[in-house]
């Protein structure tokens, strides 16, 4: 299209456009004017809150039984596995012992209500277990996701997990069948599957992995629990849109607003003493595709002859400025786990093994530790295992410096090398974002 040259036509259209043109940049201009002075030099330091997820089910999911602890059941662990970019800590369980899916179903409009940003859903052990009612799963699971979808929230389904070997032939049958149904409605439906039976089932016999039955023969055990758990983590990753650890973490480079000195490991980090075998320490460069900027602190800690806990300090890990009393502030790590032994998950379950970071409040705040306990983390290749440790606080008044080290804990006889790097202390008020984190720390008890 051949445009007139300015003026030819007087103000026809396109010299109208131009001036609209112009005032639209003037506009703009002004607008990037009374942007923080700060804006242009956060943005890479800039963290996206994660969803309010709701877990729907039974007595597995609310996980208040037998030697499960309910701080450690599967949802629970699950939001700390996936991350804060893609869950909130504080998300919403409701699990009702003993339910079938037509009371699940009941509790559906609550739980919509109450504001969450995306659905869990694992139901169908109790319809299993009373077979009458069989014939109503699919109508009714298919209403809890009609409800979820028409509010336009993102669903997980869950497997049903397996039951022990010795339960009834005909009740194997029905999960086998209603967990093909699942299968297939999770694509038909447009929503994300998370295989919870699988890392429970006993290949040779069909029924519950001894090793994750809780002693019933229906609940999971804690290993159970962590391994559904870990299937969960990824799932929620995938809903939300995050498939990538590195491409999605917010620590590239140091700024203005993240307090950590050495965010990206340019300096090696100092031995905070333990018991047990000593690890050695190194900077090791990135071979996983996993990190998004800088190297890892690695503690490779060999316990073969005797195992340990041990603590490691970053460089010039005391942080005594760029935050005041009442400043919202959130800690992030990247934690990577490679299994040499081959047994992290269960040390982990068994609360024998942990990696974590710990948060020391100077002024008399004490030590919050972080993250990975009973928490292996999510598996992202063979043997490798990680966690994004993402926590918020709130500067109390008193408060003089904020401290972090890692602690590390291993059984004797186990070979584990711990990394840990992308550190950010983000002072989310200075941001000017702190309004987007209105964080608890644990998973909250919804019915």
């Amino acid at each position: 299209m051949v445009h007139p040259l300015p003026g030819q036509h007087g103000t026809d259209a396109w010299g109208d456009g131009v001036d609209a043109a112009v005032a639209a940049v003037a506009g703009h201009t002004a607008a990037l004017a009374a942007l923080p002075a700060t804006y242009a030099t956060t943005a890479q330091a800039y963290y996206t809150p994660g969803l309010l997820w709701g877990f729907l089910g039974d007595s597995i999911t609310d996980g208040n039984y037998g030697p499960v602890a309910y701080a450690y059941a599967f949802p629970s662990a699950a939001v700390r596995m996936a991350g804060g970019m893609v869950a909130r800590l504080d998300s919403l369980e409701a699990g009702i012992s003993g339910a079938r899916t037509d009371e699940i179903l009941a509790a559906t409009d609550a739980l919509l209500a109450a504001g969450i940003q995306g659905l869990v859903i694992m139901a169908g052990t109790n319809n299993v277990l009373r077979a009458d009612l069989d014939p109503y799963y699919v109508i009714e699971m298919t209403a809890i996701i009609g409800k979820a979808k028409a509010a336009g929230i993102p669903v997980v389904l869950c497997l049903i997990p397996p039951m022990a070997a010795s339960a009834d032939v005909a009740i194997r049958n029905l999960i086998d069948g209603y967990n093909g149904w699942l299968r297939v409605a999770a694509g038909r439906l447009g929503c994300t599957l998370a295989d919870t039976y699988t890392p429970l089932v006993d290949p040779t016999t069909g029924g519950l992995l001894t090793s994750c039955n809780s002693g019933d023969g229906v609940h999971p055990s804690q290993l159970g629990h962590t391994l559904m758990a870990g299937a969960v983590a990824k799932a929620l990753q995938k809903a939300a849109g995050y498939t990538s650890t590195a491409l999605n973490w917010p620590v590239v480079s140091k700024s203005p607003t993240n307090l950590a000195v050495d965010p990206l490991n340019a300096h090696a980090w100092v031995d905070g003493g333990g018991t047990g075998t000593a690890p050695a320490r190194s900077l090791v460069a990135d071979t996983s595709g996993r990190l998004a900027a800088g190297v890892w602190h690695q503690q490779d800690l060999d316990g073969t002859s005797a195992g340990g806990e041990w603590w490691t300090y970053p460089y010039s890990y005391l942080i005594t400025t760029g935050f005041s009393a009442g400043d919202k502030v959130m800690v992030l790590a990247h934690i990577q786990i490679e299994d040499v032994t081959g047994t992290w998950v269960a040390d982990t379950a068994a609360d024998t093994a942990h990696a974590t970071l710990e948060i020391e409040i100077g002024g008399g705040g004490g030590t919050v530790s972080v993250g990975a306990k009973r928490c292996p983390g999510i598996c992202t290749a063979p043997g490798i295992y990680e966690i994004q440790i993402s926590y918020v606080l709130t500067v109390a008044a008193g408060t003089t410096s904020i401290g972090l080290y890692s602690d590390f804990v291993v059984p004797t006889g186990k070979h584990i090398k711990m990394r840990i790097g992308a550190i950010g202390v983000i002072n989310l008020t200075t941001q000017g974002s702190a309004a987007q984190f209105p964080w608890g720390h644990a998973l909250v008890p919804f019915l």
